[in-house]
């Protein structure tokens, strides 16, 4: 069950914080996570994917498996909150799916709230995000909370530095803390390679490779 917690809660490597997408747009994401001193590896695949139904609402999926048949997959919805002028975005998702432990399959709710805001840094431009989840199983009455602050960076046009940290206490335990630096290389126009690592208090570190699509 404590990898299944620890799914559950793996940031969304793309997730765009409380910005919506486009209208009519698409954004995927896919990505592989795995401790390089495990051997045989058993290594996680996350996909991600938004698509703006309308100025207002984004729809998208939050999934991902393991060898074992360990993972979870969600479909959400997010809304804005608020002035769509501005510094500040505010925004508020809803998520439904499944969690499984490789054996049985749950129902799980999550919702969470959003915040960020756009920076300059010399020539070059940034944007902060917080975003905050209530993961919840009926089945067991199981809870996930999480917060997740992102900050990044473009650094140049055709790379992006981001820094992910995160914090979960599932159902009320001892809390675990993720750093997650990454680097984004721009490969066209709507392409980016993804790669960074995963630094954990109480669990092995990772590393991540990736890739963004835009369409």
């Amino acid at each position: 069950m404590r990898l299944v917690i620890i799914l559950l809660c793996l940031p969304a490597w793309a997730a765009a914080g409380p910005w919506l997408r486009a209208p009519e747009t698409h954004f995927l994401s896919i990505s592989t996570e795995m401790d390089p001193m495990v051997v045989p590896a058993n290594p996680y695949t996350a996909v991600y994917y938004e698509y703006g139904l309308s100025p207002k609402v984004t729809l998208g999926f939050d999934g991902g498996l393991d060898a074992n048949g360990v993972g979870k997959a969600l479909v959400f919805a997010r809304t804005s909150l608020g002035a769509s002028r501005g510094p500040h975005r505010l925004s508020a998702e809803f998520a439904f799916g499944a969690i499984s432990d490789g054996q049985d399959i749950s129902p799980v709710v999550r919702p969470g709230v959003s915040w960020g805001r756009g920076f300059s840094l010399g020539q070059q431009s940034g944007w902060w995000a917080l975003d905050a989840t209530y993961a919840y199983r009926p089945k067991d009455n199981s809870h996930w909370p999480k917060v997740e602050g992102t900050i990044g960076w473009a650094a140049h046009d055709r790379v992006k530095l981001l820094m992910q940290a995160t914090a979960e206490s599932p159902n009320g335990n001892a809390v675990i803390v993720s750093w997650t630096p990454s680097v984004a290389l721009r490969l066209s126009k709507q392409t980016h390679l993804v790669f960074g690592a995963v630094i954990y208090n109480r669990l092995p570190n990772t590393l991540k490779i990736g890739i963004w699509q835009e369409f």
